[in-house]
């Protein structure tokens, strides 16, 4: 049997991992819950360094953090603190009923968390030139191994970040789709990390041109014994400093000729057992980043006017985010908002978090308004990248008006009537699609993105998984919610609008509105467990 080309085999694991109303995506089926897997990675056997807790709150407001009008304060150790407790820490532990679970700053599938994250540090105070990994858990660093080459001076202006996922997690629930939700996970890491950075005046950049065995071979992957489908994939390296770095300081970073020593630690088993997903491993390989790839050019779309972002306290924004599980079905947005919230998604040179760029813009918002004052209820389109524009028109239904909203802003009006028995129906039947102000899907440009390169797979759900963290954001700043919704049955929503082939497909869903709160919930502090 010949063997599959990675384009082929990208394009038949989402064929095949799609929802469908008389089947869904591959998976049990059931959850077995033996095998629930240990949320908490811990490299065992490794010099730990504790990280400061309860320390003041960086003072911005999300207006001045996406004006890009604030200080950058210095890498120390504090400052480290609060860049990893404000993109990957805890933010609550809730309690019912007996079980008792942790809420992130970062969203995840399912609260499952299948991303991890380490660090290539500089010398900076209490802390050598080596490779750390975050301990989530108790909120300090493990360092696995030190810098031996290129020199004992090794110092870069700043300091790396590595992305990896472990698709077990997602899988135990999932099934095959959890791939996808993996890389929805690093899209929303990627931006939580982007506005934690911001928080603290700091710069973030993707270095495009690592591959993927070179990422792992530097962080010692290579020479780990991992557990049985528990190993970390390499997804992407970040830059993060307090300058701007040029693209070709960026190219120039020593990463090439740099030697990690002797690993310390072995990482902790998640479960007693597993499931194999061989296509899961299947697309991974297929769409791992080869290197040598360049980074578009940056792309920023101009409103046409001045933007009013929130006032609110950006740090205490981050610390509430919260997944709503039920919308109220009567929370009604202003016109003025909902643009605001819009506006968060568009692509611009230094918007946090989409300053960070992989090609051209490619995701467009399907929307369905629900109870947005002044904006009729009906199905819309907000375009975010208007090369899109023609394209778009060609794919859709001939008989939609494309009437736009708005003098200035992207935002088309494809039909109008009430949405929210579709929404609903379109995403699992999930009544919070209908109950909320608006929702929508995302609709990605893919098989040209595809067929320029496999490794665009990912990046594609990184770019909305990036959108959806900023939705959550928005959404908590102006006294509403969002959720976002992965469940959804993905060739209906094209057959509603009229897509016929691969050129367009919805990748995401996302729902913004008036939370229902469990009260038989309890709350407790993040870290109250280390009993501080």
């Amino acid at each position: 049997m010949p063997r599959r080309s990675p384009f082929d085999v990208v394009f038949q694991f989402h064929e095949c991992t799609k929802h469908h109303f008389h089947r869904m995506s591959p998976s049990l089926g059931y959850l077995d819950w033996s095998t629930q897997p240990n949320p908490f990675r811990f490299f065992q056997g490794c010099k730990t360094i504790s990280l400061n807790l309860n320390a003041e709150d960086p003072d911005a407001s999300i207006r001045k953090v996406l004006n890009d009008d604030n200080p950058a304060s210095a890498l120390t150790r504090d400052s480290l603190s609060k860049f990893l407790e404000f993109s990957m820490g805890l933010s609550a532990w809730k309690e019912t009923g007996g079980s008792r679970w942790a809420l992130r700053m970062n969203p995840s599938s399912g609260n499952l968390h299948p991303t991890e994250v380490h660090l290539l540090l500089p010398d900076i105070p209490e802390f050598s030139a080596g490779v750390y990994h975050y301990d989530v858990f108790h909120h300090q660093l493990e360092q696995r191994s030190q810098i031996v080459s290129p020199s004992p001076d090794w110092q870069p202006k700043g300091f790396f970040v590595l992305l990896t996922s472990i698709y077990w997690r997602e899988a135990w629930k999932y099934g095959e789709r959890a791939f996808r939700y993996c890389q929805h996970d690093v899209g929303h890491a990627i931006a939580a990390i982007d506005y934690a950075a911001a928080l603290l005046g700091w710069k973030i950049h993707d270095v495009p041109t690592q591959k993927s065995s070179s990422l792992e071979c530097l962080f010692g992957f290579d020479r780990v014994e991992w557990v049985e489908s528990e190993k970390e994939e390499a997804d992407l390296l970040l830059f993060i400093s307090p300058t701007s770095p040029t693209e070709e300081e960026l190219l120039a970073l020593p990463l090439d000729s740099t030697r990690c020593g002797e690993l310390e630690g072995s990482p902790n088993s998640l479960s007693p057992d597993h499931h194999p997903w061989p296509n899961i491993q299947l697309v991974s390989e297929a769409t791992k980043n080869q290197g040598g790839q360049t980074k578009s050019a940056s792309f920023s779309i101009d409103s046409g006017e001045k933007d009013t972002w929130p006032e609110a306290s950006l740090a205490q924004t981050i610390r509430k985010r919260r997944s709503a599980v039920a919308f109220d079905g009567k929370t009604r947005m202003s016109r003025e908002t909902f643009f605001t919230i819009l506006k968060s998604t568009l692509p611009g040179k230094n918007r946090t978090p989409l300053r960070v760029q992989f090609g051209n813009p490619a995701v467009h918002l399907l929307l369905f308004v629900h109870r947005v004052d002044n904006i009729p209820s009906g199905m819309y389109l907000w375009v975010r990248n208007a090369n899109d524009l023609i394209s778009l028109k060609k794919s859709l239904r001939t008989e939609f008006s494309w009437k736009s909203v708005h003098d200035h802003l992207p935002l088309f009006q494809l039909k109008e009537g009430d949405m929210r028995r579709e929404a609903t129906l379109l995403s699992c039947q999930q009544s919070i699609a209908g109950d909320s102000a608006f929702s929508l899907g995302m609709l990605a440009r893919f098989q040209e993105e595809i067929s320029s390169s496999p490794s665009r797979y990912r990046s594609l759900f990184w770019e909305t998984g990036m959108i959806g963290q900023t939705l959550y954001l928005m959404a908590e700043a102006f006294g509403v919610r969002g959720t976002g919704i992965g469940c959804f049955f993905d060739d209906a929503v094209h057959e509603l609008i009229g897509l016929k082939d691969q050129t367009f497909q919805s990748l995401y869903h996302f729902t913004v509105g008036g939370p229902l709160e469990d009260s038989r919930l309890r709350t407790y502090p993040p870290y109250a467990h280390l009993n501080l």
